[in-house]
């Protein structure tokens, strides 16, 4: 029961950090080149939707997001201990949470480039996932 608890608490801190993950990236990625082309050139001819797609950055932002979430286990640790909740039953959650949040990302990854990517950029183009275990697989 305790475990529950833990979990939906550390899911939706996760959660809410993953939304602005995305939306930082979706920032950085989208509308800074425009915005840079409008500043320095004042127009969009330099700027192509598909080379704007073309970018491999969502993964590597995934993981550097489970990598940082995954160090970041003292505040609420500390928290959950103070309240009375035992150390095995804080660990056991963020496990629970952080493999759930790697699903999560991967999916959303995935949704990203079978359905945005990939139409608009073409079959020449391939993953990181693809790269890196495309011919083990």
């Amino acid at each position: 029961m305790k475990t529950k608890l833990v979990m939906r608490n550390l899911f939706k801190r996760d959660l809410k950090l993953m939304g602005y993950t995305y939306v930082l990236t979706f920032a950085a990625v989208f509308v800074l080149p425009v915005i840079f082309a409008l500043l320095f050139t004042g127009s969009l001819h330099g700027v192509s939707f598909q080379n704007l797609l073309q970018n491999d950055i969502l993964p590597f932002i995934s993981m550097l997001f489970l990598f940082v979430i995954g160090h970041r286990v003292y505040e609420p640790f500390k928290f959950y201990i103070q309240n009375g909740i035992s150390r095995r039953t804080v660990w056991q959650a963020t496990l629970i949470v952080t493999g759930v949040n790697s699903l999560l990302m991967s999916v959303i990854n995935y949704c990203y480039f079978y359905l945005i990517v990939q139409p608009n950029v073409g079959n020449e183009f391939t993953t990181f996932y693809d790269d890196a275990f495309g011919k083990f697989l």
